[in-house]
């Protein structure tokens, strides 16, 4: 099984491909390294530097993948107030390239990875994911978006999705 980890050579991303790779999983990472380092990705896994925004290089390897696991992304809520055009172009338009490429292969395996922002101040604690989604920030709002985009996918497509709102 090959599995795609688009932002594999962040923090997050490194270490499931680590894990994936010790599994024995075929592991692919496409990472623009603008967050992410190389040196960080498992020598085990195929690298190719690139973005989710590259149609060219996701229809290159889309053919081969069998499991998407999507962390590539930017995640400040901070900086996601002042330029919030950076997150819809990076966050936003990059995902839905991606899903866009998918599609069209009939590859439907996705794992989407949001974040604890989506639910915006907490009405209780610990949060779970039952809790009401009220994004506070555009980060959160980004993330918040794409997951209602796949379970749309899910309910209308067909996609396997694995994702706060998508379960």
């Amino acid at each position: 099984m090959k599995i795609l980890v688009t932002g594999g050579a962040g923090y997050i991303g490194s270490h499931i491909v680590l894990e994936l790779c010790d599994e024995g999983y075929d592991v692919l990472v496409l990472d623009d390294l603008s967050l992410g380092n190389e040196s960080s990705i498992d020598k085990r896994a195929e690298f190719i530097k690139g973005s989710t925004h590259d149609e060219q290089i996701l229809k290159k390897v889309m053919p081969e993948v069998d499991v998407t696991i999507h962390l590539a992304a930017f995640k400040s809520a901070r900086e996601s107030m002042i330029n919030p055009s950076v997150y819809t172009q990076n966050n936003i338009e990059g995902t839905l390239q991606l899903i866009d490429v998918m599609y069209s292969y009939n590859k439907k395996n996705i794992i989407f990875s949001s974040t604890a922002a989506v639910y915006g101040n907490p009405q209780y604690l610990p949060v779970d994911e039952r809790h009401p989604t009220n994004p506070i920030n555009y980060y959160g709002f980004t993330k918040l978006m794409l997951e209602n985009t796949l379970s749309w996918y899910k309910n209308l497509e067909g996609f396997n999705v694995i994702a706060h709102d998508a379960l």
